[in-house]
């Protein structure tokens, strides 16, 4: 069984990949408006295109860099969903310290975004922030539902219920889907990080807060939701044991121990407690070897 890597190449791996994050996300972004702005310009469905083609670049690139070898080592690079593995059970130390990596590592990759120039002071050098003349609560719910459904996908790769080749697909889809009604409402951050480093090289700190503390909700919803559908998992589980046990006859017979072998093997495989519900997978599911903080 391999060895799980320490804590400070964990952080390291946190460090450098939150870095990568940004400075290729963003990049990504300042390149599809670079290229594709022109050709979109003028036309009543440009800015959707741009939007959602931006959200597929960037969403590439973060599952470029979850695939590459360094994402074998840790693969958060988002302080939201460390968040969300805080609130299923994480020591907290290591979630301090995985959140100070991964915003301490935006910061010198968004310097690296400089090199674009006036491209990338254009688009802000990424920085995210609410769009003028719309109510707090629309960039508020576009955060919160779009961290709550990244985190559902990022829990149902880790989880096994689909492959890491599918999720490199899923997920950028996802971005750029969300990214055509997100990205006119709050820039579609989703993450702490990516809002955090561009927010320090371009000076812009508009409702930096909101970034700060509205993703890390919306992914706990998601665990809320996951762990929702779990329990009623559970609760079907132990329908199915107390129909079996209700139908034992009384004569003994092989049906009748049939029905009995089956209601003992899911006796012993029910949850031990209350927190195994909430922090661990109830058995009947399987775990990832990716699943790792």
């Amino acid at each position: 069984m391999p060895t799980r890597p320490s804590l400070f190449r964990r952080a390291s791996a946190e460090f450098i990949g939150s870095a990568m994050l940004v400075f290729l996300g963003v990049s990504a972004i300042i390149a599809a408006n670079w290229i594709a702005g022109p050709l979109l310009q003028g036309k009543s469905w440009g800015g959707h295109a741009l939007h959602s083609l931006s959200g597929f670049a960037f969403g590439y690139v973060v599952m470029a860099i979850i695939a590459s070898p360094l994402g074998r080592i840790s693969s958060h690079y988002n302080p939201a969903i460390t968040f969300m593995r805080w609130v299923a059970g994480e020591p907290t130390y290591v979630a301090v310290i995985y959140f100070a990596a991964q915003l301490a590592g935006s910061i010198p990759g968004a310097f690296l975004l400089l090199l674009w120039g006036r491209l990338g002071a254009d688009v802000g050098y990424g920085a995210t922030t609410p769009a003028p003349g719309v109510s707090l609560w629309a960039p508020i719910g576009s955060e919160l539902i779009s961290t709550a459904l990244l985190g559902c996908a990022v829990l149902a790769l880790t989880s096994g219920r689909i492959s890491l080749r599918t999720g490199f697909h899923l997920i950028p889809a996802l971005y750029g889907a969300m990214a055509v009604v997100a990205v006119p409402l709050s820039g579609l951050s989703t993450n702490p990080a990516r809002t955090f480093g561009p927010a320090v090289v371009s000076g812009i700190y508009d409702q930096l807060w909101l970034y700060l503390v509205v993703p890390p909700a919306g992914a706990t919803l998601a665990l809320c939701i996951s762990r929702a559908r779990d329990c009623y998992r559970c609760i079907r589980f132990w329908g199915k044991v107390q129909s079996d046990v209700e139908g034992l006859g009384e004569d003994g017979s092989a049906c009748s121990n049939r029905h009995a072998a089956r209601a003992s093997t899911r006796r012993s495989r029910r949850p031990s407690s209350i927190r195994s519900l909430i922090v661990t997978r109830i058995p009947c599911q399987r775990r990832s070897a990716n699943w790792t903080p």
